[in-house]
């Protein structure tokens, strides 16, 4: 039986305007889900980098992607993710964020991490743009989800699911109905999803 295998494109964007984070998504059928995260906490640029990946990795859990191939410009994350580098005993906050996503990635059954240069992650690159931009700049329609709380200080939950489910926050129940029914949320944030091919 052939792979239902769903792409996930993550970015992380830290500047003086502040930290965010760009996460698209495309199942096997061709839709396209794509979000923005603004951060109300400080982060590095390499935080930020995790925070993407940790809340796209939670994102594509509970929408079903049980096979999961994650891209990402950002070459020390995935090596970081594979095993190839040490995080240096100073950088002890991204230890904690590393946890996080290597338990994330146990959820789904097959899972693959892939650098690619960033002209191949351009559409997650500019949604993380778009999350430290002024508000009265922005020229999308791309959701921005305002998130509290750094994924690496979140509670651990014992239903795995309801943790990625609860971690976007309730945004997730409008692309479910979305992918099982076709029905698009009433929210004007909410832009129509295009089909095509990654």
């Amino acid at each position: 039986m052939e792979q239902r295998v769903w792409l996930l494109y993550v970015d992380g964007a830290s500047n003086p305007g502040g930290s965010g984070a760009g996460i698209l998504l495309w199942s096997p059928e061709g839709h396209k889900i794509k979000y923005t995260l603004r951060f109300a906490f400080t982060a590095t640029n390499n935080e930020a980098e995790y925070e993407a990946l940790a809340n796209g990795l939670s994102l594509a859990n509970p929408l079903g992607a049980e096979h999961n191939h994650v891209r990402m410009n950002s070459q020390l994350l995935v090596g970081d993710v594979k095993g190839n580098f040490k995080i240096d005993k100073m950088k002890e906050r991204l230890v904690g964020y590393l946890r996080r996503v290597r338990g994330l990635a146990r959820l789904f059954r097959s899972y693959h991490m892939e650098h690619v240069p960033r002209k191949r992650n351009q559409e997650a690159d500019r949604l993380s743009q778009l999350a430290t931009a002024e508000y009265g700049t922005m020229q999308d329609s791309t959701p921005v989800e305002w998130v509290e709380e750094a994924f690496r200080e979140k509670e651990v939950m014992d239903n795995a699911l309801e943790g990625s489910r609860s971690t976007l926050g309730p945004w997730y129940q409008d692309v479910l109905k979305f992918l099982s029914s076709g029905v698009l949320s009433e929210d004007p944030r909410w832009p129509a999803r295009s089909r095509g091919k990654a």
